[in-house]
């Protein structure tokens, strides 16, 4: 599909970032965003390469429907043709790849990741996942270069706003009581609200069991978690986006589909 993207050139060499001047249809401009988005998806260098390009040329804006069509042309044409693109972030030489034949160049953030590792067994588990999807299967920070934890960092950091921000509307606020404020973050095992279709911190109420079971359930869930304000819905958009060809409808998606969102997300 790249070749067929990627018309020949008329003039200048195969390597260079910069397309001439052409008309991009609407349609033309949408196959550019589904054929990176599907690139991205299959290939998890493709993804690295993508995201080095759009870190050096496009502003750290990885979401392809947000540059103009031109600009997805000319990663596609340079990618065909051979070019392969340096991380933006400058590679940490203290602590770096070290003893499996420079197979990484991770450095600092690779050192981060092992101590997450080491402390939080929830970060080894999304460590782990997302290695065996992009990765490879190597779990071995050292063994990724500082792209690739860049985005595991990004990947984890986007769910955990899609969390807090699911808290809101049950908790009117953010933030604690005036009158006892919190000094600490809660510890890992304390009791966290989450957020309700009824309004009641922490509480989902008897009627989310009910409601989650089938099909029919999980479409309410999925919809009642998008009434709850303006942001829900933008990821839950977001979310179709990046992993649902744009289809944005609850029901037009199986049952598994759905309880993989709301149990991602942790919506009741």
């Amino acid at each position: 599909w790249l070749k067929i993207l990627a018309p020949r050139r008329a003039r200048g060499p195969a390597s260079s970032p910069t397309v001439g001047d052409r008309s991009f249809s609407r349609a033309m401009s949408e196959d550019l965003v589904s054929a990176i988005k599907d690139l991205q998806r299959s290939d998890v260098n493709a993804k690295q390469q993508w995201w080095a390009y759009c870190d050096a040329a496009g502003e750290g804006i990885h979401d392809p429907a947000k540059h103009a069509p031109q600009f997805l042309q000319s990663f596609i044409e340079n990618y065909s043709a051979g070019k392969r693109f340096e991380p933006a972030v400058p590679v940490a030489r203290a602590g770096g790849g070290g003893g499996n034949g420079g197979v990484g160049s991770g450095g600092s953030l690779a050192q981060l990741c092992k101590e997450g590792q080491r402390k939080s067994q929830h970060w080894k588990q999304a460590w782990a996942q997302y290695c065996l999807h992009y990765g490879g299967g190597r779990n071995d920070p050292d063994r990724h270069d500082v792209t690739f934890i860049t985005g595991f960092l990004d990947y984890i950091a986007g769910r955990g706003v899609m969390a807090l921000s699911a808290m809101a509307p049950a908790n009117a606020v953010w933030g604690p009581p005036a009158k006892r404020p919190r000094t600490t973050a809660p510890t890992p095992t304390a009791a966290t609200p989450t957020y309700s279709p009824v309004g009641v911190a922490g509480m989902a109420g008897p009627a989310a069991g009910a409601m989650g079971q089938g099909k029919e359930g999980l479409v309410h869930r999925v919809k009642t978690f998008q009434r709850s304000g303006d942001e829900a819905k933008q990821q839950w958009g977001a979310y179709c986006d990046e992993h649902l060809g744009g289809v944005r409808d609850p029901n037009r998606h199986d049952m598994a589909t759905l309880k993989q969102f709301v149990d991602a997300y942790g919506i009741p």
